[in-house]
């Protein structure tokens, strides 16, 4: 099983909150409208709730002292995986100060099942601190919770990584510009999908039978949880994050504005293979460097596709190598 650090991790872990110049301090009771002068006229300007709601919601910032980052063990594509590709690694996601579920400063996992209410994960016991987090299994819906907090923090850290900056949530619950986090959650019963709700401000993972009939290293009629996907996680949550950065990108205005959103997603989830070190040489060597042999990295949400009644995708429910077929 792999130690896994991302270059996103290691950069946010270099980074410490800077004390405020005096006189920078945020004045909640300041006015929004601003005006500006221009050719002896006067034009006022107004600050967007999306712009104001970045001060309330920000990621947590380590204090001196606390630890780096928090490891945890994860799924690195999906529970179909051979443990000899690589199927389990531990994600060492940046470390924030948690309250059980986990909830953290951008996502709060909600332990409700459709039916139960499932004992929520304690990542801050020290038995789990000391063994990273829990074992990797389909078994324990802990773990489900453990799962998608550390894959959507992942994904959260590369986007700050990339940008140089935080990404703030489109959304807002209760009008009143607070914190907003977005919640995950894990177990939506009977549903063979995944979804993001920008309303609700949540994503939700379907769970589902599998048919009498699959493919792969799945067992007919056995449950099949899509939070337990890296894949699915990974594209979700980007879904949310590029509704952030560009709220009218939800629009379609023209069909490659919806278009834009999947491609970006797909192509999130297939860079994040590329980051777990067994699975990579695991692919390299199988396929000798040529991608089109190399599954482990091309294709996308591969147990999901295997399991779901009346899938027509064949074995990935999408591949980034498309086989055109020899040219005339």
């Amino acid at each position: 099983m792999g130690d896994n650090k991302p270059a996103a991790t290691a950069a946010l872990a270099q980074t410490q909150e800077q004390p405020q110049e005096p006189g920078s301090e945020w004045d909640e009771d300041a006015e929004v409208s601003h005006a500006h002068h221009a050719g002896g006229r006067a034009r006022r300007f107004h600050i967007a709730d999306r712009a104001t709601r970045a001060h309330a919601n920000r990621p947590y910032e380590r204090q001196a002292g606390e630890p780096v980052y928090r490891p945890l063990r994860i799924f690195t594509l999906d529970p179909s995986c051979s443990r000899l590709e690589g199927a389990t690694a531990v994600l060492k996601v940046p470390y924030e100060r948690l309250r059980q579920g986990p909830v953290g400063s951008m996502f709060e996992v909600d332990n409700f099942d459709g039916v139960q209410a499932n004992q929520r994960v304690d990542l801050d016991d020290p038995l789990l601190v000391m063994n990273d987090g829990l074992d990797a299994t389909p078994s324990d819906p802990r773990f489900h919770q453990q799962m998608v907090y550390a894959v959507a923090s992942s994904v959260y850290a590369t986007f700050r990584t990339a940008l140089g900056r935080h990404v703030t949530w489109p959304f807002d619950r209760d009008g009143l510009n607070s914190e907003a986090r977005l919640k995950l959650r894990p177990h939506l019963r009977g549903v063979a999908n995944a979804y993001y709700d920008p309303q609700a401000g949540e994503i939700s993972f379907g769970y589902f039978r599998a048919p009498p009939r699959v493919r792969g290293r799945n067992l007919p009629g056995s449950w099949v949880f899509t939070c337990l996907s890296h894949d699915i996680i990974a594209h979700e949550v980007t879904h949310a994050l590029l509704d952030g950065l560009r709220a009218h990108f939800t629009l379609p205005t023209n069909p490659d504005v919806l278009a834009f959103h999947e491609a970006l997603a797909d192509l999130v989830a297939i860079f994040q293979h590329f980051t777990y070190r067994q699975v990579l040489e695991t692919a390299i060597t199988s396929s000798r460097g040529n991608l089109q042999l190399a599954p482990l990295l091309t294709e996308l949400a591969r147990q999901f596709s295997q399991t779901r009644e009346g899938s027509h995708h064949g074995d990935a429910l999408r591949s980034a190598v498309d086989d055109l077929g020899a040219p005339e």
